[in-house]
């Protein structure tokens, strides 16, 4: 393949966090990044502010390396994106954690307990679709996720006694 650059994200200052966790393809060769950030973060035609804490980005890059859209989501608390799936239909789909709530789209979840892991949608327009959580009393995590075109998605992750998909 060809090789393309990619112009950084960069913060408002030293202190702030910008990191990348987790990349993906789709069939047009767009590539989608998902991490966490802190700040602001300012990439080639967007800015994005963090709520407090650590928050999640998305962002979209063509396949000539040109940023088409970022988004963020988050809570005064700590949040991960720790990874993303992309369907040849340009959606995506993230998971991670979150806590104490976030809201995502028109959607929102609170945490049972403390950190709890969520799956999110969004849209190959950017646009935020909808989030389910899966929680207990104590920290949930999800690390990974996978899609299919069928529209099939799985996750792993780590929990600690029992957990609930979605609201209890």
């Amino acid at each position: 393949g060809n090789a393309v650059s990619l112009s950084a994200i960069k913060g408002g200052s030293s202190s702030e966090i910008i990191a990348g966790f987790s990349m993906v393809l789709d069939s047009s060769d767009a590539l989608y990044i998902s991490g966490i950030f802190t700040g602001p973060a300012n990439g080639p035609g967007f800015s994005i502010t963090s709520l407090g804490g650590q928050d999640i980005f998305v962002a979209k890059v063509s396949s000539s390396g040109s940023y088409l859209w970022a988004e963020s989501a988050g809570t005064t608390g700590d949040d991960s994106a720790e990874s993303i799936a992309a369907l040849a239909s340009g959606d995506v789909f993230i998971t991670g954690s979150f806590g104490p709530s976030m809201d995502i789209g028109v959607d929102s979840v609170t945490s049972v307990g403390y950190n709890d892991g969520y799956i999110a949608h969004i849209s190959g327009a950017g646009d935020w679709g909808w989030i389910e959580s899966i929680g207990g009393s104590d920290y949930e995590f999800l690390f990974s996720i996978a899609a299919n075109d069928q529209g099939r998605i799985a996750s792993t992750g780590a929990f600690a006694n029992s957990v609930t998909k979605g609201s209890t």
